[in-house]
């Protein structure tokens, strides 16, 4: 099942994690146990730094070992379901 995680990173807490050096191995840490299908990183409208990522689950009961290192640290996440295969469907959705 075809997942769409989209995580926001606070001002504040991504401005303290850059200047410490921490901000892109955490990111790089997560991408690499997500194995995602494809990560976009962007400042949303309240100018937080914010991300959409694409990727395939097996299993609902994947589900918390997804959002645990996400809701740890810095970010903060949600997770939507498509039942739909195409990548495109998540973001015009």
């Amino acid at each position: 099942m075809r997942m769409l995680l989209r995580v926001s990173i606070p001002v504040e807490a991504g401005n303290a994690a850059a200047k410490d050096g921490t901000l892109g191995p955490t990111i790089e840490g997560i991408l690499a146990d997500l194995k995602p299908e494809a990560a976009y990183f962007f400042a949303d409208d309240s100018g937080q730094r914010s991300g959409s990522i694409v990727l395939d689950m097996k299993d609902p009961s994947q589900i918390p070992a997804v959002a645990e290192p996400c809701s740890k640290g810095i970010w903060r996440s949600r997770l939507r379901l498509s039942d739909d295969r195409s990548v495109s469907s998540l973001h015009s959705s």
